[in-house]
C-alpha cells in the first residue's frame, strides 16, 4: 500500500512566512491548536466539506446526491448538518457552482511532486545563487 497524505491545497507563489517565493503544500491532520491558526480546515485528519452559501444557486442537487441526508431545506431555509456528513464528497462533485468544496485530497508523495516540480523553473535562482531542486528530483527518481 502506498504512503499517502491528505492535501488541503497547493499554493503557488507563496511569499508569506519568510523570505523568497515558494510553492507550499498544505496537509490535513495538524495536531496543534494554535490560537492564531489561519488554516482551521487543516486540523482534522479527515476530509471535510466546506459550504460557501454565497456561491450556492439553490439547485438542490447536493440534497439528492448526499447519501447521509446532511443537506436539507426546512421552512424555506437551507441547512447543512455537519454531524451527518462523512466527507464522501458526492455532493461536492455535483456542485458546479462550487458552493460545496471537499477539503482533503489523498495524494502520494510522487503525485505531489509531479504537481509541484514544474514550478521549480520559477525558483531556481534566488538570492543570487542557483538552486538544484530539479537535480534532486532527478536523483530521487533514479
Amino acid at each position: 500500500m502506498a504512503v499517502t497524505g491528505l492535501v488541503t491545497s497547493i499554493q503557488r507563489f507563496s511569499v508569506h512566512d519568510g523570505p523568497g517565493i515558494r510553492t507550499t503544500v498544505f496537509l490535513k491532520g495538524c495536531n496543534l491548536r494554535c490560537f492564531w491558526c489561519h488554516n482551521p480546515e487543516a486540523l482534522s485528519p479527515q476530509p471535510e466539506l466546506e459550504l460557501y452559501l454565497d456561491r450556492c444557486i439553490a439547485c438542490e442537487e447536493c440534497f439528492r446526491q448526499c447519501p447521509r441526508g446532511a443537506h436539507v431545506r426546512l421552512d424555506g431555509e437551507r441547512y447543512f448538518y455537519r454531524e451527518l456528513c462523512d466527507g464522501c464528497g458526492q455532493c461536492a462533485e455535483t456542485c458546479f457552482a462550487q458552493g460545496l468544496v471537499l477539503v482533503g485530497r489523498r495524494m502520494t508523495p510522487d503525485e505531489v511532486m509531479d504537481e509541484i516540480v514544474p514550478d521549480c523553473a520559477f525558483y531556481l535562482c534566488e538570492f543570487g545563487r542557483r538552486r538544484d531542486a530539479l537535480g534532486r528530483r532527478a536523483a530521487l527518481a533514479a
